[in-house]
């Protein structure tokens, strides 16, 4: 039997982080690419008020998904935590076992952070982690089932906060 419990960590959405991502994908040049952008947009907002929580250190500004210019050009929802590296936050819609990974958020990442949206959008589950040098370089996709829990991201930050009692 595995010891090691996978627990979905619950971050809500507020009106700010939607206000966010509505800004950002009506700048967009079609409805399919607005969509992408908008849920990248949330993913990478509740990582980051999530890390806020454990008083990890995270940059939002400094993120390429923060950047219009960014956004327009490519599938990128990084989260900067500076002086460490970028985070992949990856979308994950209800009933997906997989995360396709795009070809821009291959490199140059500590790891992979899924991310499960409810059906109104008012919160996700934080499913798990991956650390990229897990994946293998000919894979661009991760089984949901296969994602590490949370308490493995942790362990990858330097000076990582204890984890609250949850």
């Amino acid at each position: 039997m595995n010891s090691t419990k996978k627990i979905a960590q619950k971050v809500l959405l507020d009106r700010e982080a939607h206000a966010i991502a509505r800004r950002f994908a009506v700048k967009q040049a079609t409805p399919q690419k607005g969509k992408q952008t908008y849920l990248n947009t949330l993913a990478v907002y509740a990582v980051h008020n999530y890390l806020k929580w454990l008083q990890i250190e995270s940059d939002l500004s400094s993120s390429d998904s923060w950047h219009l210019l960014e956004q327009t050009l490519f599938n990128v929802a990084d989260l900067v935590l500076p002086n460490i590296g970028k985070l992949e936050c990856c979308p994950v819609q209800p009933g997906e076992s997989a995360i396709t990974l795009p070809l821009e958020a291959m490199e140059n990442r500590i790891g992979y952070v899924a991310v499960q949206f409810s059906n109104c959008l008012n919160e996700v589950k934080l499913l798990g982690f991956m650390k990229a040098t897990a994946i293998s370089p000919d894979s661009q996709q991760i089984l949901v089932a296969n994602l590490q829990p949370l308490d493995t991201l942790l362990d990858c930050l330097p000076d990582a906060v204890a984890s609250p009692a949850l």
